[in-house]
């Protein structure tokens, strides 16, 4: 059986992105998952660590775009930004499940966040040997 190289070609370059994009929402997810377990251990009120998630977020970001440069290379800035589009789609998801689809004006910081950790992953990854 003959073997596809379209296909093979595609999954070379899409592999770097799926890869990066699942780091940096394993990142997200466990910081996201201790944070809440500290709320509930600690009996904290959720202004408290309002913000923290948002760092949370782009931190995320952020590594998925430094995993993703690693493989891919050219362009820091676009790279970062194209690693994180991703990113932000699968965290707008959670956050909606989490809320119950109830969203407010605060999932446009999200995307913001997402799309300038990525960014700053890219530029760093392109500027330093990471």
């Amino acid at each position: 059986m003959p073997e596809n190289k379209k296909y093979n070609n595609k999954l070379k370059v899409i592999k770097p992105y799926i890869i990066g994009v699942l780091k940096g929402f394993a990142v997200f997810s466990i910081l996201f998952l201790f944070t809440a377990l500290l709320m509930y251990k600690f009996n904290i009120d959720n202004k408290a660590l309002y913000y923290l998630i948002y760092l949370f977020i782009a931190l995320g970001g952020f590594i998925s775009a430094i995993s993703v440069y690693k493989r891919v290379r050219g362009r820091g800035f676009l790279t970062g930004v194209i690693a994180s589009l991703p990113y932000s789609l699968l965290v707008f998801l959670l956050i909606s499940l989490i809320m119950g689809f109830n969203m407010s004006g605060n999932i446009l910081i999200v995307f913001l966040l997402t799309l300038s950790g990525g960014f700053l992953g890219g530029v760093t990854a392109a500027n330093t040997k990471i």
